[in-house]
């Protein structure tokens, strides 16, 4: 509505500007403009037609003309003996603007958050993250109460970027593995392995740099790089094996600055490699000069068969950076994880850490300490393996009995997870978004490759797949991957990966 208490607007014109046209358009064109500039706020009395006429010294009938455009335009309202107003309308707020990095970041997250939503009573083979046992959230609470009585004014204070020292001392032997002693001082206590992961990206790789890494690979890695503004260089694995000699001519890229791998239950698919081959990696980076960022995620999580040393603990030259966490092994919600790093990269790493957030908390790193120090994962970690192993062998049975031929899966002795081959021409993303649709959650084998290209895979997770609705979901899945075989399929049949 017109305000009584804005006086009338003075245009700041002269004259009608010149230009091709009538000038009615012309005068409404630059009026509108004066409006449009918030020189005139909404509900302003505007100028007399003949004040206005003879301040520009035109015609009345020129700016009546104009003042009638610019209310047929919806721009200003006339009411019979007030005068002509400027229309009241909603101001739109000016749009912010983020780099293409942010905006590629949010649709790779937009995407993957709309596939995480479990159907009820439905069968979860999308979730890595195994529930926590209720039992150890009593084992945990003491931990807690205890520190905060123990040492409580200085854990609610600064403790420094390199993390609490006994939970470093504690972490430090969980990485030896037997190889090598680790010291606490190569260790950086992090906000979870995904802080874990940023830190040690940006240690080494600026914006337009690249990271190369075997692919399908890890979906959280592409979102950090693309926030970064870190290429990605894909090297696709040979079978079931990486592939050396590919990966060392991508290293040899002039803008490689990094070689990220998950050598231990790699996701998605669950391959681990032997020692010979990590050996040959460490031999790569030595003659590229390229550091190897080593993914240890799920190494904790072996329930099969022996584990090959790290990467990290088989480096005696300071070339591999070692990421960490409990996360999948214990409660994600703490938000710890770990570096393990030779010195040159660690002073480098903490003076990152503390411009990131300064530190992770000090109570939940003081607690996890104590819990570790009393044993209390390692009895975790033998009921979790014991649990995984047998969600892993009844979803292995139910593949061997369900799915058509030409389907292929992988055979992990740890981890959370498989990865599906299904049989030439089914599209692992239609079979997906249709396993949705009945209740069955499974993670389309596009996801894990930068460039989203249509393939015939998914990743199984086991880590919180229901035993009683696996081999129903499996049946399922495997009629709606029949569905789709184009033709059949010459020779081949079912078998496992190995």
């Amino acid at each position: 509505m017109p305000s009584a208490s804005l006086p009338p607007f003075r245009f700041r014109l002269d004259r009608v500007p010149p230009g091709p046209g009538p000038a009615f358009r012309r005068l409404a064109q630059a009026l509108e403009g004066e409006i449009r500039a918030c020189r005139a706020p909404s509900g302003t009395r505007l100028p007399s037609v003949r004040d206005l006429a003879e301040g520009l010294k035109v015609h009345p009938s020129t700016v009546r003309a104009a003042y009638n455009l610019l209310e047929t335009q919806g721009k200003v309202v006339s009411q019979v003996g007030r005068g002509t107003f400027v229309k009241d309308t909603p101001r739109r707020r000016p749009r912010l603007h983020f780099p293409p990095t942010v905006e590629r970041a949010l649709n790779l997250a937009s995407l993957t958050g709309s596939l995480e939503d479990v159907p009820r009573d439905g069968l979860d083979l999308f979730t890595l993250t195994p529930a926590p046992p209720s039992s150890s959230l009593a084992s945990f609470q003491a931990c807690l109460e205890g520190v905060l009585r123990e040492e409580g004014e200085a854990l609610l204070s600064y403790l420094g970027p390199v993390g609490h020292e006994k939970l470093r001392a504690q972490v430090a032997r969980m990485v030896s593995r037997g190889e090598r002693a680790v010291d606490p001082s190569e260790i950086l206590i992090t906000s979870g392995a995904q802080q874990a992961l940023e830190l040690a990206i940006q240690c080494f790789a600026g914006p337009g740099e690249a990271v190369v890494t075997p692919c399908p690979t890890y979906l959280n890695l592409m979102g950090t790089l693309e926030a970064q503004g870190v290429r990605l260089l894909p090297v696709p694995f040979q079978g079931e094996e990486l592939d050396l000699w590919a990966l060392e001519k991508a290293l040899q890229d002039p803008s490689a600055r990094l070689l990220y791998l998950m050598p231990t239950f790699q996701n998605p698919t669950g391959i681990t490699v032997d020692r010979k081959t990590r050996l040959e990696l460490l031999d790569l980076a030595r003659r590229t000069g390229i550091p190897i960022l080593e993914d240890d995620l799920e190494g904790e999580l072996l329930f099969e068969g022996d584990l090959p040393p790290s990467l990290f603990s088989l480096d005696r030259e300071g070339r591999v950076i070692l990421a960490g966490s409990v996360s999948k092994a214990f409660f994600p919600g703490l938000r710890v994880g770990w570096l393990a790093a030779p010195p040159e990269a660690m002073s480098r790493l903490s003076a990152l850490k503390r411009f990131k957030d300064l530190e992770t908390a000090g109570l939940l790193q003081a607690a996890l300490a104590a819990y570790l120090e009393g044993g209390g994962l390692s009895r975790h970690l033998e009921e979790l393996r014991e649990d995984l192993k047998a969600r892993r062998d009844l979803l292995v049975d139910s593949l061997a009995k369900y799915m058509p031929d030409g389907t292929r899966w992988t055979l992990p002795g740890g981890g959370t997870s498989l990865w599906l081959e299904l049989p030439p021409g089914v599209d692992g993303r239609d079979v997906a978004a249709a396993a949705r649709r009945k209740g069955v959650l499974v993670a389309p084998g596009d996801l894990f490759f930068p460039n989203r290209r249509q393939t015939p895979n998914l990743r199984l997770s086991f880590a919180r797949a229901r035993l009683e609705k696996i081999e129903e979901g499996i049946a399922l899945l495997a009629s709606l991957v029949e569905e789709r075989i184009p033709t059949s399929l010459p020779g081949g049949g079912k078998a496992p990966v190995l």
